[in-house]
């Protein structure tokens, strides 16, 4: 993670085109999803897409929304908050990394309110037939009842 985190990242996650695999497509569309560095502006980067773009006039680029990064401070006092309620439940100690999945705490953290997000093991979050194990998705269920 330490290695994306300061870089622009970039995953093409849908491609449509055609209408028959035997008929050349006369388009194509794809969807692309970015995610910046914190500080970097959504704007700049979509604007170096299009000057890339813009190489290819019947290329057209449109943008569907565009979240700047945020990011909360690890030495806010709710860390240590999360961390003695999830031990003191006498479970592991949850690691406080940065991450670049998406997530509703960015609506908090636009407000000037730190949120963090503590979840299941993420070995495969984002993947290709990505699951929770019961276990887990009990137990985080069970953290949220006990602070209702």
């Amino acid at each position: 993670m330490a290695d994306i985190i300061p870089a622009v990242s970039v995953n093409v996650g849908v491609i449509n085109g055609g209408s028959s695999a035997s008929v050349i497509a006369p388009d194509c569309v794809f969807e692309v999803t970015v995610v910046m560095p914190v500080g970097l502006d959504p704007s700049a980067v979509f604007d170096s897409a299009c000057k890339i773009i813009s190489q290819y006039p019947e290329a057209q680029a449109h943008l569907e929304g565009a979240d700047p990064a945020d990011i909360s401070s690890p030495d806010h006092e709710m860390t240590a908050i999360l961390r003695q309620t999830v031990t003191g439940l006498h479970w592991p100690e949850p690691q406080v990394v940065p991450d670049v999945a998406i997530s509703d705490c960015r609506y908090w953290r636009y407000r000037g309110i730190p949120a963090f997000w503590y979840g299941p093991d993420r070995a495969n979050v984002g993947a290709a037939n990505k699951s929770v194990k019961l276990r887990e998705a009990f137990t985080l269920y069970a953290l949220i009842c006990l602070h209702l």
